[in-house]
C-alpha cells in the first residue's frame, strides 16, 4: 500500500513492514514479473536538469523531464528501469496501465502494456516502445481490464467515469462492443470454459433487478443477455436457444461450486475463532497464574502431537554402548494423513 507516496509492504519472507526507499506520486500496475519477483510500477516527479551554462532548460524540455515512470522490484529491493514499460513522456498523461507481459532476458526487459491516457486514447507499447493507438469512443476513462479469449486473443476492456463500457480485441485494435449506463463489469472464467468472458451490469435502482439484467459473453461461442437488448444479433432462434442452454448450464456449474467452496471457508473460519478464543483463554489462565486444562484435539479436527500418554518407541534393535552417552529421553511419532511425523523428546543436560 501507498501513504504520503512512500510503498509500505510486509510478506512472509520481511515478518515487517518495510518502506520502499523510492517515492511515487501515483501507482499504476502492481503484478509478477519473470525473474524480478512482485513489481510495482508507477510515476514520480523528477527534478528538473540544468544545462552546461547554469540555466535550466528549455520549457519544452522540461514538459518531457516533468515526470518519470519508475519501477521497483519489491522482492529484490531494487528500483528498475521504468522506460522498459513506458516512456518517460507519457508517465503525465497516463491514467490506467495493464502489464500483459514482461520478461527480463539478458538484462532486458521485454514486455508489452496496454494504457489508457487522459486524452482518451488507448495505447499499446512493446518494450517501452508506442506500438499502436486508438482513439476511444468516450470520454474520462477510469479503468482497464483484459481478458483471455479464445485462440489466444485477448481483450481489453475499458471502463469511463459515465458508466460507459468499451471492449477493444488486442491485436487489431478494433472495437469489439460498447455498452453505456452500466453500473459494474467484471472479467473472469465464469462458465468454466478455459477462457474468459466479459459480465457487464447495468445500473438500476434495486440489488434484485440488477441481479436479474446482465449479459455475459466472449464474442464468440458464448453470448447470454437477460433483459439486455444488444444489436446486429444475426443469430437464428436455434442457436439462441443452444446458447443459452449451455450457458446457463455452465453457470449452474459454476455457482455451485462457488457455493461449496464459500461453505469450506466458513467451516474454516469457524475453526480458525474456536482455535484463537481456546489460545486467548489459555493466555489469560497462564498470566494470571491459574492451571488451564486443554481440550482434546480431536474435537478440533487436529492432531495431538504430545499432551497424551505415548508408549515408548521401541524397534527391538539397542546399539547404546557402555561408553555411549545417553541423549534421548523419548521418542514418539504419529501419522496424521499420509505422513509420518516423529519426535524427540531430549535430556534436559543435553546442550545443543
Amino acid at each position: 500500500w501507498n501513504c504520503a507516496q512512500k510503498i509500505f509492504y510486509i510478506s512472509p519472507q520481511t515478518c515487517t513492514v518495510l518502506c520502499a526507499p523510492v517515492q511515487f506520486s501515483s501507482i499504476k500496475w502492481v503484478g509478477e514479473v519473470r525473474g524480478e519477483g512482485i513489481v510495482v510500477l508507477g510515476t514520480r516527479a523528477l527534478c528538473l536538469p540544468e544545462a552546461g551554462n547554469g540555466k535550466s532548460v528549455a520549457e519544452s524540455e522540461a514538459v518531457m523531464w516533468g515526470s518519470e515512470c519508475l519501477a521497483y522490484a519489491v522482492e529484490k529491493q531494487e528500483a528498475l528501469t521504468g522506460a522498459s514499460f513506458l516512456p518517460h513522456a507519457y508517465s503525465s498523461i497516463v491514467s490506467c496501465v495493464h502489464v500483459c507481459r514482461a520478461e527480463a532476458v539478458r538484462n532486458k526487459f521485454r514486455t508489452s502494456v496496454v494504457a489508457v491516457t487522459c486524452k482518451s486514447q488507448l495505447i499499446v507499447f512493446q518494450d517501452g516502445l508506442p506500438k499502436d493507438v486508438l482513439k476511444l469512443p468516450y470520454d474520462k476513462p477510469c479503468s482497464i481490464q483484459i481478458a483471455a479469449a479464445e485462440e489466444s486473443n485477448e481483450l481489453v476492456v475499458v471502463s469511463f467515469s459515465s458508466g460507459d463500457v468499451c471492449s477493444i480485441w488486442k491485436d487489431s485494435l478494433q472495437v469489439a462492443s460498447c455498452w453505456q449506463n452500466m453500473s459494474s463489469v467484471l472479467t473472469d472464467d465464469f462458465i468454466g470454459i478455459g477462457t474468459d468472458q466479459v459480465l457487464v451490469f447495468p445500473k438500476s435502482e434495486s440489488i434484485s433487478e440488477k441481479l436479474t439484467t446482465f449479459q455475459i459473453t466472449d464474442f464468440g461461442k458464448y453470448n447470454y443477455s437477460s433483459n439486455i437488448s444488444y444489436h446486429n444479433d444475426s443469430s437464428s432462434p436455434k442457436e439462441v436457444e443452444e446458447n443459452r442452454f449451455l450457458t446457463i448450464r455452465a453457470l449452474e456449474a459454476r455457482l455451485q461450486a462457488g457455493f461449496a467452496s464459500v461453505h469450506e471457508l466458513q467451516e474454516h473460519l469457524q475453526l480458525k475463532e474456536r482455535i484463537l478464543m481456546k489460545s486467548c483463554e489459555a493466555l489469560i489462565d497462564l498470566v494470571q497464574g491459574r492451571e488451564h486444562s486443554f481440550p482434546k484435539a480431536e474435537k478440533e479436527g487436529l492432531v495431538s502431537l504430545w499432551d497424551e500418554k505415548h508408549k515408548p518407541f521401541d524397534n527391538g534393535i539397542s546399539t547404546q554402548t557402555k561408553d555411549q552417552e545417553q541423549f534421548v529421553e523419548e521418542v514418539w511419532y504419529r501419522v496424521v494423513d499420509d505422513s509420518l511425523v516423529v519426535g524427540v523428546k531430549l535430556m534436559e543436560s543435553f546442550d545443543l
